[in-house]
């Protein structure tokens, strides 16, 4: 059998088994008007190579599209979990900055700072976390200053009964971001009870507040009745399972211990125990915890897998130790927007304007604050994906009128 003969009839047995229902036909019948039959219009049958060639070069052609699609809407959805992962760490970070920023200034229900009789032996400018003369405080570019001597770098402060705060406590500055900013929002919003019967010289009673903050031995307190206050350390002498204590504030010779009297900044001096009235608190008076919080940015306890630095946002509420809030924050720039002629009207100033914290002109009044944080991308997805390796995020906030 020749070739052409062996490849005619392969042809033929394929187009045989395309029409099997032919053979089916009886002896004597012929096939349906405009049916072929086999082995007619050979030619017209199959493809060609040069037709399957096509065929599998579209086939292809529709694979590397469907692929690239593909490929495509998994960069976006990538791209699209970094931005959700961004907008989280942004929105932690506002949200404990706002925090801070409710309480800055608090002094109770007390809106006066005059009205306010400090009984710790130590002058206002030495007590960092307990001062009250300045709601915000700014250190610019923190990690390139000696905070040595500040009291935020740490709280070895002694007194006559030994270390009050551990050193420990304080803020690591070897570990600081150099060109960022710290920020220190102070106040005593942290209620902790209500008074509860009268005052006497020595001693008061108070119910707790219902979160369960309880006070402790050598804790820095304010006693507010919305008409004076007075910021005193606190030794419970007293307290009972349903919540209540009794407070006193012996005297002592160091910086942090109590004087007799506690005394204003204009001189008035407390006449009955904590109070500066000779009919002592009001029936409203509540004691409360410090709330001072310092932001700032330092070298976050984690690292990438590449074993990166990687900087974080870390909080310090008043004695406690620093805690990390948000990672990948690389740095923090505040502006502070001040009132220059506050006198003229506390709503409409003469002039404002914001201005870094060594830069505020004198007798100038903060009103707001402007944060601008930058944020790692700690996730990497710069390399793959359509984001930056840094974004930039402005907050501004308005400081609370505790009035």
């Amino acid at each position: 059998m020749t070739q052409s003969n062996a490849r005619n009839l392969f042809r033929w047995a394929l187009v045989m088994s395309r029409n099997w229902d032919w053979y089916q036909l009886r002896p004597g019948e012929r096939p349906a008007k405009g049916r072929k039959v086999p082995g007619q219009g050979m030619a017209s049958l199959g493809f060609t190579l040069i037709e399957g060639l096509v065929a599998m070069a579209l086939g292809l052609v529709v694979l590397l599209a469907l692929a690239e699609t593909y490929s495509s809407a998994m960069r976006l959805h990538g791209a699209l979990m970094a931005k959700a992962r961004l907008l989280e760490r942004m929105h932690i970070a506002e949200y404990f900055l706002q925090a801070g920023v409710n309480q800055a200034g608090a002094m109770g229900c007390v809106s006066d700072f005059a009205k306010v009789a400090k009984f710790l032996n130590a002058p206002w400018s030495v007590l960092s976390e307990y001062d009250l003369t300045s709601a915000v405080v700014g250190i610019d570019a923190a990690g390139s200053k000696d905070l040595s001597g500040s009291g935020y770098a740490s709280y070895p402060i002694k007194n006559g009964s030994g270390v009050l705060r551990k050193a420990t406590a304080g803020i690591n500055a070897a570990k600081l971001a150099e060109q960022a900013d710290m920020l220190v929002l102070r106040g005593f919003g942290d209620l902790m009870g209500y008074l509860d019967g009268a005052i006497s010289d020595d001693t008061a009673s108070f119910t707790a507040n219902e979160a369960g903050v309880s006070p402790e031995t050598d804790d820095i307190a304010l006693v507010s009745d919305c008409f004076q206050a007075a910021l005193f350390r606190v030794r419970v002498t007293s307290s009972s399972a349903s919540g209540g204590f009794t407070l006193s504030w012996p005297d002592g010779a160091g910086d942090l211990d109590n004087a007799l009297v506690g005394t204003t900044t204009n001189g008035a001096s407390t006449v009955l125990g904590l109070a500066q009235s000779a009919s002592g608190l009001r029936s409203e008076a509540r004691v409360y915890l410090p709330s001072q919080r310092v932001f700032f940015v330092a070298k976050s306890s984690a690292v990438t897998p590449a074993q990166e630095t990687v900087y974080a946002l870390w909080q310090k509420v008043a004695d406690a130790s620093p805690v990390e809030l948000v990672s990948g924050v690389s740095d923090m720039q505040v502006l502070y927007g001040v009132a220059l002629n506050p006198g003229a009207s506390a709503v409409a100033p003469d002039k404002f304007g914001y201005y870094s914290w060594d830069s505020i002109p004198a007798g100038g009044q903060i009103l707001s604050l402007w944060v601008v944080l930058v944020l790692q991308d700690i996730d990497h997805a710069a390399e793959h994906l359509f984001v930056s390796p840094e974004t930039t995020v402005d907050l501004s906030f308005a400081l609370p009128r505790h009035d």
